[in-house]
């Protein structure tokens, strides 16, 4: 069974209220048809404990992909790999996955944390793509 891989390891760094956007690093694709197409991904509404993150997307016209993204504590695992770590699956729209991550303290993460994250989304359409995105998120203090 083939299926779509996207990857997004950013490691953003933010302060409170702030919002990223990281831009494309890297791409390689494999299939024969359309691909799944990853237009861009901001982090926003950063706070102690929460943080949003929104990856924009085209060309999964039956709406079939999955979302998830993992997420580590690099202040206190330098060099984590955010698969290590814990992880959400995203809710997906039609343009957009939105995943919301909430309660970090009650995961063990502190205020002024920074985190190492990484995006991945499976599509079961036949498509292998890789889009890698670098930044680093930093809780409110």
């Amino acid at each position: 069974m083939k299926y779509l891989v996207l990857l997004f390891l950013p490691f953003l760094y933010l302060s409170c209220n702030s919002e990223v956007v990281a831009e494309s690093l890297s791409e390689k694709t494999i299939g024969d048809s359309d691909k799944v197409e990853l237009l861009g991904m901001v982090v926003n509404n950063i706070s102690q404990s929460t943080f949003e993150v929104d990856v924009s997307y085209s060309n999964d016209i039956n709406l079939n992909s999955v979302g998830t993204l993992y997420f580590c504590n690099e202040t206190s695992s330098p060099s984590c790999d955010p698969f290590s770590g814990d992880s959400k699956i995203s809710l997906r729209s039609k343009n957009k996955f939105k995943t919301f991550i909430t309660g970090l303290g009650a995961l063990g993460y502190s205020p002024g944390d920074v985190l190492n994250i990484t995006f991945e989304v499976f599509d079961g359409d036949g498509y292998l793509s890789f889009t890698q995105f670098d930044s680093q998120v930093n809780l409110a203090p």
